[in-house]
């Protein structure tokens, strides 16, 4: 088995170019047409390692007017 050398993380869209606006339009899916700034650190703050699983998914929970399942998560 080989052993794994490298990791590349893309955030900024660099290698894979990244649609935001099919963020947009998921979000507008679930019924969440404006974003907090609350929701926007938490999103931020989870990428950043910050936060856990749970708190981000408590935080989606509360500001998404849809209930949604851990399974959307996934």
């Amino acid at each position: 088995m080989s052993e794994i050398k490298n990791i590349i993380l893309d955030f900024g869209g660099v290698i894979i170019d990244l649609d935001l606006n099919k963020t947009h339009v998921a979000f507008q899916k679930l019924g969440l047409n404006t974003v907090s700034d609350d929701f926007k650190k938490d999103i931020f703050d989870f990428e950043a390692g910050l936060i856990d699983e749970e708190k981000i998914k408590s935080t989606f929970r509360n500001e998404i007017p849809q209930k949604i399942s851990d399974i959307v998560f996934e």
